[in-house]
């Protein structure tokens, strides 16, 4: 439901990925090149498990995030 039978997906964004020892401590360093705002989206288990250190890592870099949850 949502969505138009042959109707076209796109997905579009920043072609990097990173991983490894203190990567979710330096999210704000990535984030910060694309603006202000950083937007996370996650279901409700991650955003339980880690949203308010997200949030306080990227507000430590002087990042105002928007936290979303996604259920779908």
């Amino acid at each position: 439901e949502g969505f138009i039978e042959g109707a076209a997906r796109i997905f579009g964004a920043p072609h990097r990925y990173v991983q490894g020892p203190g990567a979710i401590e330096r999210l704000g360093d990535y984030a910060a090149p694309f603006g202000a705002t950083p937007v996370i989206i996650a279901d409700e288990f991650i955003l339980g498990r880690i949203g308010n250190r997200l949030e306080s890592i990227l507000k430590r870099s002087g990042l105002t995030p928007l936290i979303r949850s996604f259920n779908g």
